[in-house]
């Protein structure tokens, strides 16, 4: 039988396409009300901007780094609900995964920037389950401030491959085979507030 360590670490070798990405966030969900995600990220699920691939999404920004537009994708796979930013980060906020999750369903993200900050965030049940730093996939404690549960313990990973083991998990807790095929596809996409704005009277909105 294999360890889980041995299993996520073959499911990483899958993702090594996903250091390549220098910012965004992936967030799965297995829920049955779409719009409800939609709404948590500031979405109007009526309204779309039209469907585009993952690589245009940042020309639809702007050139002004300080007034960013900032836009989500929605992907449907069986009874998982994929929400993808370029350049955003609202599915890295602990209070919209909160949201996402409610009455019994599960949110699981991974974002990073340029900066290389980043996190994984789980939600289950309207209640946070995981949130620890995305360069460390796997350490062998918990440490102060982090929600680490024992799926995320375990040796350390080389920097480089951080990001592939980051959606090794994404995959080992969703179940969710995240493909590269998707980037090039096209999908409805909705304009989103930045979440800091959105829930700027929210106390102890958790930041990414």
């Amino acid at each position: 039988m294999l360890s889980e360590e041995t299993t996520l670490s073959r499911l990483a070798g899958k993702y090594r396409w996903v250091r390549d990405i220098d910012r965004w966030t992936v967030a799965v969900a297995s829920t049955a009300d779409w719009r409800h995600m939609l709404l948590a990220y500031g979405a109007d699920p009526e309204r779309t901007v039209g469907q585009f691939e993952f690589g245009q999404i940042e020309a639809l920004q702007g050139d002004d780094p300080d007034n960013l537009n900032y836009f989500v994708q929605l992907i449907h796979r069986g009874d998982k609900v994929v929400l993808v930013e370029c350049n955003g980060w609202n599915g890295a906020y602990t209070d919209i995964a909160r949201r996402c999750s409610l009455q019994g369903g599960r949110f699981f993200s991974v974002y990073w920037n340029l900066r290389t900050a980043g996190a994984i965030t789980q939600a289950v049940d309207g209640r946070i389950t995981a949130r620890f730093g995305y360069l460390y996939p796997l350490a062998h404690q918990e440490w102060p401030g982090e929600v680490r549960p024992h799926w995320a313990i375990g040796n350390e990973v080389r920097t480089e491959l951080a990001n592939s083991m980051c959606f090794a998990h994404l995959e080992s807790q969703t179940g969710l085979t995240f493909e590269v095929g998707w980037l090039t596809r096209r999908w409805p996409t909705y304009q989103v507030p930045a979440a800091h704005w959105l829930y700027r009277n929210t106390t102890g909105l958790g930041r990414p």
